[in-house]
């Protein structure tokens, strides 16, 4: 009796901590193919050229219209952590409300920027307000 419950046990912290390992990992993967190439694996920037994300004031200050950023880019100079970056930021069209959302989840738990998390009924919305 002990061994089938010690090994129900232990069945079930495995499937516990394979689910909770990487909960942002649908994210991690769309950032690192379509936004590291410029925004640095660690979302350092890079210097000069392309901004940074973490430990950014920018992606803090504008979170609500980072949707409308990642699917339709950006062609204006913007200021982040006091730096101008005036390099081109290419849209994403093929990027859904579900990946948007995945991405920017995967970001702001990785870079602590203390937003809520952000659903993709939330991305929906905030793309229909795009500029």
């Amino acid at each position: 009796m002990n061994i089938k419950r010690n090994s129900l046990l232990l069945l079930f912290a495995i499937l516990v901590l394979a689910c909770s390992q990487d909960r942002y990992k649908q994210g991690r993967v769309i950032y690192e193919n379509f936004c590291a190439n410029c925004h640095m694996e660690a979302g350092q920037g890079l210097k000069g050229l392309y901004p940074p994300l973490a430990n950014a004031d920018f992606p803090i200050d504008h979170y609500t219209e980072i949707p409308c950023y990642i699917k339709n880019g950006m062609n204006y100079p913007i200021v982040v952590n006091g730096k101008t970056y005036e390099n081109e930021m290419q849209p994403i069209k093929e990027l859904g409300p579900v990946e948007i959302a995945n991405v920017m989840n995967f970001m702001n738990f990785t870079w602590e920027m203390k937003q809520e998390y952000i659903s993709p009924d939330q991305v929906k919305t905030a793309l229909l307000k795009c500029k």
